[in-house]
C-alpha cells in the first residue's frame, strides 16, 4: 500500500460515522431476525466497522491503566470500588482492547 493510500485509508477510518454501517448497527439492535439473515460477511464488516470506531476514542490514561492493572491482579479489591469506577475501567478496557485490535490490523496490512 502506497503512503498516498494509506494516507487517504487512515483519514477515512477517521472520518465521521459511516451511515450505511449506523443503520445496520441500528438494525441489529432493533431486529435481530432480520440482522441475522444478514451474511456472515456483513456481520464481520460490522464488527470491524465499530471496533474501528471504538478505537477513535481511545486516549491512554495513566490513571486507568492503573485501575485496569488493579482489576487483573487484585480483583477482590478492585471490586470494592464504586460501581461507577468499575465501569469507567470496563469501558476503558473496551476501548483499550479495540485500538490494540485496529492498529494491529494495520501493521498486518503495510
Amino acid at each position: 500500500m502506497g503512503k498516498r493510500h494509506r494516507r487517504a485509508h487512515k483519514a477515512g477510518r477517521e472520518a465521521a460515522p459511516n451511515q450505511h454501517y449506523e443503520n445496520l448497527v441500528r438494525l441489529r439492535e432493533q431486529n435481530p431476525q432480520a440482522y441475522e439473515r444478514l451474511g456472515d460477511a456483513t456481520h464481520q464488516t460490522i464488527e470491524q466497522y465499530e471496533l474501528g470506531q471504538l478505537a477513535q476514542t481511545f486516549e491512554q490514561h495513566p490513571g486507568n491503566e492503573s485501575l485496569l492493572e488493579l482489576s487483573r491482579r487484585l480483583p477482590e479489591v478492585f471490586a470494592r470500588l464504586s460501581q461507577t469506577t468499575r465501569d469507567e475501567v470496563d469501558r476503558y478496557a473496551a476501548r483499550r482492547r479495540a485500538f490494540v485490535i485496529v492498529n494491529e490490523e494495520e501493521i498486518q496490512k503495510d
